[in-house]
């Protein structure tokens, strides 16, 4: 598993030709060879990687938390690039807000979605180019009134300069312009990797598959997890009462979770969440232990408002439950490979 200052959601983007829906994949991964896509004599290299701290306060009475490794982890993305995937510094865009950096890279609203159409620009079709593009620093949600988002919310990254818990989105970089502009800008045979290491950023590129080593959750909600259960909660302890001695597989069935390619972690991660629920429902039986579990609910309440507000943690029902997310334009199976 990636390490989490590194990765949190990693959407994956390709254009690639298709393989025929009759062709079936080998039944051992060792009879498929592997090989780089072709390449063109016009294909290019360029990555365009954002690290933001937040060292100067944003617009408006609310106060922007700073972030401590958004420059690190920025600039270890580009060596990792240059030390393992072959690109040099000419091929590289770096954006901080550093003291003393250049305007022109400050990562803006305004400074950004013209980095992008850079990262974009005169690319050939079926050339075998790679374009990566990074993001660290803090992402958000605002309304919206598109029939796409399932949760009635854009998820959008914060530039500098920008408040990231207002309901604007004017000085915002939403998901419906990181997907005109990056990913619907790209022509077929182009190969996109784009990485978010912020809060909300499943589906930042509103990609066709978005869920590619998860589990579906019918309750899906991005939004900010609140004191009371969940929809998903209350179906598994209506279930548990019906039928106590319910199996873990059986219980999958029921909720409708789709388990084909789900990856082994996420899959115990489930299992520890059916177990964790389990237990708690046990103990709600118990006056004396249900008011501890209050008390300790508002304490998780109170980490979340002081640790999860500055994209450092994500705290579900007790514990922290922080995964990686991979999503792509086309399905992916185990024979696909990571372009960088």
């Amino acid at each position: 598993m990636w390490p989490h200052h590194l990765f949190n959601n990693v959407p994956f983007f390709t254009k690639p030709k298709f393989r025929s829906a009759s062709e079936e994949p080998p039944l051992f991964e060792a009879d498929y060879h592997r090989s780089e896509p072709k390449t063109s004599g016009n294909a290019v290299k360029r990555a365009l990687i954002i690290g933001i701290n937040y060292r100067k306060k944003s617009k408006g009475p609310e106060k922007q938390k700073k972030l401590r490794w958004g420059h690190r982890d920025a600039r270890a993305w580009a060596e990792l690039l240059k030390r393992k995937y072959g690109y040099v510094d000419s091929e590289i865009t770096l954006m901080l807000d550093e003291r003393g950096y250049p305007a022109s890279l400050m990562p803006s609203k305004k400074n950004i979605l013209h980095q992008i159409g850079r990262l974009v620009h005169g690319l050939e079709e079926n050339s075998g180019s790679r374009l990566v593009f990074y993001y660290s620093g803090h992402s958000s949600q605002v309304p919206s009134d598109s029939i796409r988002e399932e949760d009635g919310l854009d998820e959008c990254l914060v530039p500098i300069q920008s408040g990231r818990y207002d309901s604007s989105a004017d000085d915002k970089i939403l998901d419906d312009h990181l997907r005109k502009h990056l990913v619907d800008s790209i022509p077929e045979g182009v190969f996109l990797t784009a990485i978010f290491d912020a809060c909300h950023s499943g589906t930042m590129l509103d990609l066709d598959h978005y869920q590619c080593n998860a589990v579906y959750f019918p309750w899906l909600n991005r939004g900010k997890r609140r004191n009371s259960r969940s929809l998903w909660q209350l179906n598994l302890i209506k279930i548990l009462e019906e039928t106590p001695h319910i199996s873990y597989h059986e219980l999958v069935e029921r909720l409708g979770y789709e388990q084909h390619g789900v990856i082994r972690q996420v899959h115990e991660a489930c299992r520890n969440q059916f177990e964790e629920i389990r237990k708690k429902k046990e103990l709600e039986k118990d006056k004396k232990r249900q008011e501890q579990l209050d008390q300790e609910q508002k304490s998780l309440q109170e980490r979340m408002d002081d640790e999860g507000e500055n994209g450092m943690k994500c705290i579900l029902d007790g514990s922290n439950f922080q995964d990686p997310t991979l999503g792509s334009q086309r399905p992916l199976t185990e024979y696909d490979i990571v372009i960088m």
